[in-house]
């Protein structure tokens, strides 16, 4: 059975989505900016300038308002759910979007690839006061396979047994559920 695939990615933040897709025009406006190709210019993924200016150009074919200024913004709130794990974690080095691999010990947060439904209560969204973020969390442990698998083990233990409220930014969670755990050595 065949996927239908949306011709666009979207970034979900709180209650807001954002549809992303690079368009000719903004890869036109990155490449001026960097002075590189598309592709070359992901070489400089480290630097958080070249990250929002990418960023920016995947909101504004669908979100033709965003300046670079709000990509940022956007941005800032996207890294708050790694923000948030790192004080759940007791980690210094836990990143969003992308992992620092010279790190021997490390934690990167992304969006969830799966797609799950809205829940909406019972009222519609007005009624709505709490809100699902599926993320997945890639552990970055050099040593070897067994310790990494540890790691991996204990990091998801920690996880699920967090209950309390954490404020991330502007959100507050209360309770972290952890449904799965894949591990590729």
């Amino acid at each position: 059975m065949e996927e239908n695939r949306l011709p666009y990615e979207t970034l979900k933040i709180g209650d807001t989505e954002y549809k992303l897709k690079i368009s000719a025009a903004s890869s036109i406006e990155i490449e001026k900016k960097t002075g590189k190709s598309l592709v070359a210019g992901m070489a400089d993924f480290d630097k958080l300038e070249t990250v929002t200016l990418y960023l920016w150009g995947a909101l504004n074919r669908f979100q033709a308002n965003i300046d670079i200024r709000k990509a940022q913004e956007i941005y800032d709130d996207y890294i708050d759910a790694g923000d948030m794990l790192a004080d759940v974690l007791g980690i210094e080095n836990v990143y969003a979007g992308c992992i620092d691999a010279n790190q021997d010990k490390c934690i990167g947060v992304y969006a969830s690839r799966n797609t799950y439904p809205k829940k909406i209560s019972i009222g519609g969204k007005p009624c709505t006061k709490t809100h699902e973020k599926h993320i997945s969390v890639l552990i970055h442990w050099l040593d070897n396979p067994t310790t990494a698998e540890s790691a991996a083990n204990e990091i998801l233990d920690k996880l699920t047994d967090v209950h309390g409220c954490y404020t991330a930014g502007k959100h507050t969670v209360g309770f972290l559920s952890c449904s799965e755990a894949h591990l590729r050595q």
